[in-house]
């Protein structure tokens, strides 16, 4: 098979791939917001059951979590596959003129390069973009959001004994650590 040949094979692949990722990314939108909409609709017909409830409350906030990740990182991914996809046909329009071969194809090349220079710089941009948004942005922690449990102040609680007699204070979670 001739090496033009594999190489229009892979530049083909490369490109479909690229957009099967986007396409991908965006039906993922898609199905979190109809699975917001079912949450939204659950709670509704939980009917103030603590069980349902709970369970519609676990439901959602694995929604929301996955929401906040398609909110952030994947755009940024998705551009980083366009500019990758950018960069893979520039660089084989870049490959396939010649240049010194006449005054069109030498701009045509150039051309060329210079637009994989430009997607070369926009999928690293990108990539970065994509990695900060992963690793930096802050996260809510569903689970500081629940309420916390009332701290036991029940007088038996109060006064214990070491185990080399001494009277020490009991601390329950929350509570400040004893004096010495």
């Amino acid at each position: 098979m001739d090496s033009s040949v594999v190489a229009a094979f892979g530049l083909v692949a490369a490109i479909a791939a690229v957009i099967a990722y986007a396409h991908h990314r965006r039906r993922e939108g898609d199905h979190l917001g109809r699975d917001a909409a079912l949450a939204a609709s659950l709670r509704a017909l939980a009917d103030g059951d603590p069980v349902r409830l709970a369970a519609v409350d676990e439901f959602e906030t694995t929604i929301y979590r996955r929401l906040f990740a398609a909110s952030t990182t994947a755009p940024r991914l998705v551009a980083t596959a366009w500019s990758l996809g950018g960069l893979v046909l520039s660089l084989a329009a870049a490959l396939v003129t010649e240049p010194g071969s006449g005054a069109l194809v030498d701009v045509a090349f150039y051309l060329a390069l210079a637009a994989a220079v430009g997607f070369g710089v926009a999928v690293i941009v990108h990539a970065v973009r994509a990695v900060l948004a992963a690793t930096v942005i802050p996260r809510i922690a569903f689970d500081d959001i629940v309420e916390p449990t009332p701290v036991n102040t029940d007088a038996t609680n109060t006064d214990a004994t070491n185990t080399d007699g001494a009277s020490t204070e009991a601390t329950d979670i929350g509570d400040p650590s004893p004096k010495p």
